[in-house]
């Protein structure tokens, strides 16, 4: 295996580092390494990285790069808001690699925003077949609700104390991400991510979707995916694990080694 550093962009003003194999094969997809938030292209606790060196001793090509602004990528003002120059980063991206290395198929891996990111670029670009979120969007169940009172429903102080913090912090509660925050996404309505994923559907598009024990605030038990989203063909292709012990950054080495291996397994399932 061995690394290059490459600077691309209409710009030039990218900057990225391709992990390559030993044997590069074309006709696997390369494997993109988003950022998380505001994290340089090395990840929480350097995670791209390892990533990257076990995913291309596993004969992928993979490359982690910084978006506009972020890292080692120049910032560029060109007037357009966050997220379309987001997408243009890793449009510019796909199509360098393409014809960089003649890869014309990609799977993307983001964690937490970057899971955001992810979603949104495959419904945009179809030269991407899957992805895979680490604590990506969730939507709530009555199952989730009630395991999530439960707690507080047996114990009347933390119950009062709830009540009054809800009060007290209301409109903090109900306040919502909005488009000019870089670094915070927003949930889509249901209905959007149904329709979103309906599309990607009929591309026979895969996903493995993780969710760690960090964040339990929005999922809390290992089938929440599937119960929202019960009797939805599009559940076929997407595989979903539940990390509890878990922390939202992987922080521990063995929690990390445990999530990557999942990731590598479900690439060689799909992509080998």
């Amino acid at each position: 295996m061995k690394e290059l550093i490459h600077t691309y962009g209409e710009h030039r003003n990218l900057q990225g580092i391709a992990s390559l194999p030993e044997k590069l094969d074309s006709k696997r997809p390369a494997v993109l390494l988003l950022n998380a938030g505001v994290v340089h292209k090395v990840g929480p606790f350097d995670f791209n990285v390892s990533f990257a060196r076990l995913l291309s001793a596993d004969d992928y090509l993979v490359f982690r790069f910084d978006l506009n602004g972020m890292g080692d990528s120049a910032k560029i003002k060109d007037g357009s808001l966050h997220n379309e120059s987001v997408m243009n980063d890793i449009k510019a991206t796909l199509s360098f690699l393409q014809s960089q290395y003649g890869i014309d198929q990609f799977v993307v891996i983001g964690l937490c925003t970057g899971a955001d990111h992810a979603h949104k670029i495959a419904c945009e670009d179809s030269r991407v077949i899957g992805n895979v979120w680490l604590d990506g969007y969730g939507y709530t169940t009555w199952k989730f609700t009630f395991l999530r009172l439960l707690p507080v429903l047996l114990n009347p102080k933390r119950l009062a104390f709830a009540i009054i913090n809800r009060i007290k912090n209301r409109k903090q509660l109900i306040k919502k991400a909005r488009g000019v925050n870089a670094y915070v996404w927003e949930l889509p309505e249901k209905e959007k991510y149904l329709n979103d994923m309906q599309l990607l559907d009929k591309r026979g598009f895969k996903c493995l979707y993780i969710y760690s024990g960090g964040v339990k605030k929005y999922y809390n038990y290992k089938n929440q995916f599937n119960d929202s989203f019960k009797g939805q063909a599009f559940l076929k292709n997407i595989d979903v694990e539940y990390y509890p012990q878990f922390d939202h950054t992987y922080t521990i080495l063995k929690d990390r080694q445990q999530m990557m291996a999942r990731v590598n397994k479900w690439l060689n399932t799909y992509f080998s």
